[in-house]
């Protein structure tokens, strides 16, 4: 089996193109931002689960009524808003959606790792670590079509699990896609981690290729 390529990229404009390539992932690294998670902290008792499809001149309004006044009268709000409304856009674009389903959410779920049926989804971690992937040659694919399985079955070389840090941008091919689908796992909660909040984004309908 050939050794997968990682997409990476440094800005939005640097995704163009990834859905159509061979890459079944993409990251951008980015310098986690510590005024983000203040603001996350000091709100945390007041964060909803959010989930509404969006276009990404919908994205400020729809935050803005979901989310306390207390909350956007903090300096921190419209950097983190901006940043959304930015990720909307690069994923709508390149799913070619003129909306995205998102969703910000407080729960670690999927703790086994597993694929997705969307073509294309997008996660990043505002506050705690962010999830785990595979790459195609660290699975046995002998195993994945029996289920349950173990995850310890299924991984090649446990030493070899790629993770994602707080503020990175994970893009990440499922069962739809033009590639072998990506198996992640979402990170426990750590005792560390006060709150958890993580941006995800699916297309709002299958991508026609």
């Amino acid at each position: 089996m050939r050794t997968p390529t990682m997409w990476d990229f440094h800005a939005p404009s640097g995704l163009a193109g990834f859905t159509q390539s061979s890459c079944s992932v993409a990251l951008w690294r980015r310098q986690p931002r510590s005024d983000f998670r203040v603001l996350i902290d000091c709100i945390r008792g007041d964060l909803a689960e959010f989930r509404q499809l969006l276009s990404p001149a919908a994205v400020e309004q729809s935050l803005a009524a979901a989310f306390p006044a207390r909350f956007w009268r903090s300096s921190l709000a419209r950097p983190w808003l901006e940043d959304v409304t930015a990720l909307v856009d690069m994923f709508c674009q390149e799913s070619a959606c003129a909306q995205c389903c998102v969703r910000l959410e407080s729960l670690r779920t999927a703790a086994h790792f597993h694929t997705d049926s969307h073509s294309l989804q997008l996660v990043c971690s505002y506050r705690g670590p962010g999830i785990s992937w595979l790459g195609e040659d660290n699975v046995d694919f002998r195993l994945t079509d029996g289920w349950p399985y173990r995850e310890e079955e299924i991984v090649l070389r446990p030493h070899e699990v790629h993770q994602a840090n707080e503020r990175d941008v994970v893009l990440l091919k499922g069962r739809s896609a033009n590639t072998l689908p990506v198996y992640h796992k979402g990170p426990s909660r750590r005792p560390q981690d006060l709150t958890s909040w993580i941006l995800r984004m699916t297309p709002a309908v299958p991508t026609r290729r």
